[in-house]
């Protein structure tokens, strides 16, 4: 206890000690008292004063006020002294909180909790009072001050519409983003409004946005968060746009209220639409893509209505000659009319779909009496009625070029068991109709197949053999037989490079079997670069060993020709440099039909391997009836007899006429003229009396090896 100095009493007297001394002696604050003529000149002190500020209880005890006063933080002191002066003029309660620069403690808050003394007369005698610490209080204030002007720069910040609403839905605070994402003029006036107004009147899904929105806020009450997505739509236009709500329970100066943001998602909704017709849907004629129709197909699968789904596979035949022949925009467009036809083939219960390049798919929904018990019978009919559909199309189109077949697999599924299993599997329907399509194009063009259980198995073959081929060619497993080509003297003059494919059990894979598996599987031009670059060493090594062949004949499948990417002239000549070989001991083999397929095409890169030296002749001819104004315009140095005219020739006055008419035309066109397939004396007195001046066949050897050739060139005069 800081007991006050008696000297300055009025009276004489001495205060009384309070009776609470020793309960002050342990509050979290000091207690004063002090007269009512100073505005701070302490007559009494509790104890805790000099612990709470460092400072002596002497520093205030009767020495005026002008040191303590000094203390007070600048920004605080005229209204502390302004608080001092009004208590102590109007007496009352008072309350007043400052800072304080203590010497050895720095800033600190004080709080200053007082009320006047009177005498019986009702005359103010003194002041006393309470000083605590709230310097933590303080802190933390600022730090919520802080926070929550964070908060609100965040809500400000912030894209989305950020709301506060009671458990009526009534608007009680929002961002500026909030009014702009709506169409309102301000904020004010949108606090103005009822959530209600913000929405239509009815959802997507048919309830009334009212009822939705009042369920919603509910249960987000009862939950303490819900998000779900939302259409709202803005005032200024009337439009609906989609958004997610997120409504989370907050308290709100001690009542319940939700925090509610709304995002616009419309534009976001948009891309994934889009993202989606881009992943399921083609973008040249807008039909669904294989995996839209795989799931289309899936669903379909599980209704027991019992109704047939024919499945149709169709490809376009010759569609590459099509796209050389009438230009990418024309193909195109032709492309989109096919598939609105196919469209409308399929019907409403069914689905028209694009696979690839030039493959649709077409799937109908059959009813049970169409198929009258016989459901092949009406499968061939359907086929026939698309078929009918895509001619009458390209034939009302104009523009669009007619003459133009189609090759279809199909299969059919009911509910029931499908060559003894229940099908239930997309993938399997669509991979039966592709299999009965690939059936269809190897009998040819224009053809139709019915997926048979059997077909299966050769697909698989075709597959393996797919798959060994091109380990064949990444192993270089091919090898070069040669055969003579001699002259009307019997001197081997030429030879022609054959590729063989020996398998380890010493068996041959013939070359009908492997060219046209390369073909179609995308490898042949891997395979004739190969055959370039092996037929071309094989001449250099000839050449330095000192046999001299005239040239060298190899076969240039019609899909070498026109490739952008590496063209075939580019191949030939990395070839001939590499090897230091002339161009014209190379001869190019390309047959009459290649040819006639795209004559435009053929004439431009044939001009153009001519031009660079190769020499090139025109083989299988008589085959594609190819006329002599055709034969004019195209740079050949040679035509070759196709063998199976020359080996009728003998026995068959048909075939021995076009035999000498093609040894004509080529006399005429001042072409070299060889035989094939030349494997009789007979046949070969037929040809020399005709005037042909070369021949190849089995009559002056078979496909030899390299090694055994050479003793050929050895034996030469």
């Amino acid at each position: 206890m800081i007991q006050p100095d008696t000297s300055a009493e009025e009276g004489g007297q001495t205060p009384a000690e309070p009776d609470f001394s020793r309960l002050l002696e342990h509050l979290p604050g000091f207690a004063y008292q002090r007269r009512n003529d100073t505005i701070w000149s302490a007559e009494y002190l509790s104890g805790p004063f000099q612990e709470l500020t460092g400072l002596p209880a002497e520093f205030l005890l009767h020495k005026g006020h002008a040191a303590y006063i000094n203390l007070i933080h600048p920004d605080d002191r005229e209204k502390t002294i302004h608080g001092m002066r009004h208590a102590l003029e109007q007496g009352g309660d008072y309350s007043l909180e400052y800072r304080i620069n203590l010497p050895d403690r720095g800033e600190r808050w004080f709080a200053d909790h007082g009320c006047g003394v009177y005498d019986d007369q009702g005359q103010l005698q003194r002041l006393t009072g309470f000083v605590s610490d709230i310097t933590q209080r303080k802190q933390g204030d600022r730090e919520l001050e802080r926070s929550e002007d964070r908060f609100r720069q965040l809500l400000e910040a912030s894209r989305d519409a950020i709301s506060v609403i009671d458990l009526d839905g009534r608007l009680l605070d929002a961002n500026r983003a909030a009014p702009l994402l709506f169409g309102c003029a301000d904020r004010d006036s949108f606090l103005k409004l009822h959530p209600a107004e913000l929405s239509p009147d009815d959802q997507p899904d048919g309830r009334p946005s009212r009822v939705a929105a009042a369920a919603a806020i509910a249960e987000a009450y009862r939950q303490g968060s819900l998000e779900f997505p939302w259409q709202h739509k803005r005032l200024d236009s009337g439009e609906t746009f989609e958004t997610i709500v997120g409504m989370h329970r907050i308290d709100l100066d001690g009542k319940p209220a939700l925090l509610v943001r709304v995002s616009d998602v419309s534009e976001q909704l948009r891309y994934q639409q889009r993202l989606r017709q881009l992943a399921f849907e083609d973008p040249l004629t807008g039909l669904p893509n294989r995996q839209a129709a795989l799931e289309w197909l899936e669903q379909q699968l599980q209704r027991t209505d019992g109704n047939p789904l024919l499945i149709l596979s169709i490809d376009i035949d010759n569609f590459q000659w099509l796209n050389n022949t009438f230009g990418r925009e024309q193909c195109d467009g032709l492309l989109v009319t096919l598939a609105n036809a196919l469209r409308a083939q399929s019907g409403s219960a069914g689905l028209a779909a694009r696979l690839q390049s030039d493959e649709f798919l077409v799937i109908i929904r059959l009813k049970p009496s169409e198929t009258g018990g016989n459901p092949a019978q009406e499968q061939e009919r359907q086929v026939g009625q698309v078929l009918a559909a895509l001619q009458a199309t390209l034939a009302a189109t104009p523009g669009l070029p007619t003459v133009m077949s189609f090759c279809i697999g199909s299969t059919l599924h009911s509910s029931g068991p499908v060559a003894g299993q229940h099908l239930t599997d997309a993938e399997d329907l669509l991979q039966q109709a592709n299999t009965a399509l690939s059936a269809a194009r190897r009998a040819g063009a224009n053809q139709q197949a019915i997926y048979e259980p059997g077909m299966k198995v050769g697909i698989e073959r075709r597959l393996a053999m797919e798959s060994r081929l091109a380990q064949a060619i990444a192993g270089r497993e091919f090898t070069i037989h040669y055969q003579p080509i001699v002259a009307r003297d019997g001197r081997v003059v030429a030879a022609e490079g054959l590729m063989r494919w020996p398998q380890p059990d010493g068996a041959w894979v013939p070359p009908s079997t492997f060219i046209p598996l390369a073909e179609r599987s995308g490898r042949i031009r891997a395979l004739g670069q190969w055959l370039i670059d092996s037929a071309c060493a094989q001449l250099a090594e000839w050449r330095g060993k000192g046999l001299e062949l005239g040239h060298l004949s190899i076969n240039i499948s019609p899909t070498q020709l026109g490739n952008s990417d590496d063209p075939l002239q580019q191949q030939l000549l990395r070839a001939i440099e590499r090897h230091r070989l002339p161009a014209d001991m190379l001869q190019l083999e390309i047959t009459e039909s290649a040819v006639l397929e795209n004559i435009a095409l053929a004439r431009q890169e044939l001009e153009s391997l001519a031009a660079a030296g190769f020499r090139l002749a025109l083989d299988d001819f008589g085959t594609g009836y190819s006329s002599l104004l055709t034969l004019q315009k195209l740079p050949f140095d040679a035509l070759k007899i196709d063998k199976s005219f020359v080996q009728k020739a003998e026995r068959d006055d048909k075939s021995r006429g076009l035999v000498e008419s093609c040894v004509s035309i080529a006399q005429k066109l001042d072409l070299d003229c060889v035989a094939e397939g030349v494997e009789s004396e007979l046949q070969c007195l037929l040809l020399r009396g005709m005037g042909c001046d070369f021949y190849q066949g089995y009559l002056f050897d078979r496909p030899l090896p390299a090694t055994e050739l050479e003793r050929h060139l050895r034996g030469r005069p």
